[in-house]
């Protein structure tokens, strides 16, 4: 089941970072030029 396909999305998404407070994630989007689109990872900030 896909929850969210963003895969033909061309900017950031702007999420909310989650959870508020210590030990949050937030989305970083770039271009891969070998997989010929977006490419969008999730980071964890401690």
């Amino acid at each position: 089941e896909t929850l969210l396909d963003t895969r033909l999305e061309t900017s950031e998404l702007r999420w909310t970072v989650h959870p508020p407070g210590e030990g949050q994630w937030e989305e970083l989007s770039a271009l891969d030029a070998e997989l010929g689109g977006a490419v969008r990872t999730f980071e964890v900030c401690s």
